[in-house]
């Protein structure tokens, strides 16, 4: 899964573009964030951001675990675990 930050006036095109593209549904999910659903497989977001950028998001059975094997392997929690929809 990837989430895709660009500025406001990009988002809605974006959103829609990658939608037709790929015939993927978009979900708007509030003020500036966008869920990109295909109908199998990973999917995406688009969400207005001061640059553009890309993020990799990936699932896990147990998130507690997996943050804290992260953490154990050296790695940094830079946010708090939050269920975003995916």
């Amino acid at each position: 899964m990837a989430a895709q930050g660009t500025g406001r006036r990009y988002r809605e095109g974006l959103a829609q573009f990658y939608g037709a593209l790929l015939g993927w549904q978009v979900d708007e999910r509030g003020p500036g964030y966008a869920l990109l659903r295909p109908a199998q497989g990973p999917g995406g977001a688009v969400v207005d951001a001061e640059e553009a950028r890309v993020t990799i998001g990936v699932t896990v059975d147990d998130l507690a675990a997996t943050v804290e094997l992260v953490t154990a392997l050296g790695g940094q929690v830079l946010l708090p675990p939050i269920d975003d929809g995916w």
